[in-house]
């Protein structure tokens, strides 16, 4: 399974008592899969595990000193499953994210 998002935000109109703030417009895109090795097997505990991995990158509404400031991640995931039963079938997920804030240098 794979999936990707676009989001947008018009920042630069927003005021606030009829005062502008001075808010740049944002934008940013996510993309991401999920790969389960074999959701129908019968046994096999690993074989029904989703592992997700995605990226995200996203300009913000923030600018400094002239200079745009940007968010970038890289996120990792598991689905674990709690019990392999046809009848129920929860998983336990976990995620992690690892990314940084800085300034986009407009040359």
């Amino acid at each position: 399974m794979i999936g990707a998002d676009y989001r947008m935000g018009k920042w630069s109109k927003l005021s606030m008592d009829g005062v502008n703030q001075g808010l740049q417009d944002s934008w940013g895109f996510s993309a991401g899969g999920q790969i389960t090795p074999d959701a129908t097997a019968i046994s096999g505990y690993f074989k029904h595990v989703d592992y997700r991995v995605g990226f995200q990158y996203d300009k913000t509404y923030i600018q400094l000193n002239k200079q745009d400031v940007k968010q970038m991640a890289v996120t990792f995931g598991v689905g674990l499953p709690l019990a392999l039963s046809r009848s129920s079938y929860y998983k336990l997920n976990f995620t992690t994210e690892v990314g940084k804030e800085a300034l986009l240098l407009m040359g």
